[in-house]
């Protein structure tokens, strides 16, 4: 599982000449894409882009094949969750 990270901040380190990147069946990414150095800083909560982050996280599957538990972390909500399912089902 990768947890507690946007999409952005990891999906570039998935190669699909690995074998690692199969081990991976679950996603609990966080809404933003700021660094946790900034969300520290921020006075208001970041829920980032929703379609955005729907998106991103849909583009996973063709990364990782065993990919099949999406959740939501830091800044996340059903919204977030509606807009995977969305792309997901596009």
């Amino acid at each position: 599982m990768i947890n507690c990270a946007h999409p952005g901040h990891f999906s570039d380190v998935l190669v699909d000449d690995q074998e690692w990147p199969d081990r991976i069946g679950a996603i609990r990414a966080n809404a933003s894409k700021k660094s946790h150095a900034e969300l520290e800083e921020c006075e208001e909560l970041d829920r980032g882009n929703l379609s955005e982050f729907g998106e991103d996280n849909a583009a996973l599957i063709q990364i990782l094949p065993n990919l099949h538990i999406f959740g939501g972390c830091c800044g996340t909500d059903h919204y977030h969750i509606e807009e995977i399912c969305h792309h997901l089902n596009a």
